[in-house]
């Protein structure tokens, strides 16, 4: 992941993902907004620590933590979700979240220099997001 670290992505297209965020009971005043951003997405490796960065015009989001340690996060939409991210290879994190409703979500996301797809499942709906890497970066 260490060739990642750093790389600001920027949405590029979406798929699905307004059913995605329905099926996690996100109201449609929120799915409305959500759907209008175009947030970019970094995420940064110190050794063992990870962190990743989400970002709109208007807000800010950072993650900090270890990889296959559970965490407690809330979600823009005020919903409490238990994370846990484990690294599948040494270009994929998949990030599980157990929601209090007892709903479960995966988050795929898979990196390249130039790009990355980030693939949403939960029940029996999945989206998918593509991020382009930002090109004023060096890489």
């Amino acid at each position: 992941m260490d060739k990642f670290s750093g790389i600001k992505y920027t949405l590029h297209s979406s798929e699905n993902f307004d059913e995605y965020l329905k099926e996690l009971g996100v109201s449609s005043l929120v799915r409305s907004v959500f759907m209008k951003l175009r947030p970019s997405f970094q995420v940064f490796v110190n050794g063992d620590a990870y962190r990743m960065v989400f970002g709109t015009p208007v807000s800010s989001i950072k993650l900090d933590f270890k990889l296959n340690e559970q965490f407690e996060y809330v979600l823009p939409n005020f919903q409490k979700v238990y994370v846990t991210v484990q690294k599948e290879s040494d270009d994929t994190l998949i990030e599980y979240q157990n929601h209090d409703d007892k709903k479960m979500s995966k988050i795929i996301r898979k990196f390249y220099l130039d790009r990355a797809l980030m693939t949403y499942i939960t029940g029996n709906v999945t989206a998918k997001r593509l991020y382009l890497a930002d090109e004023e970066q060096p890489r």
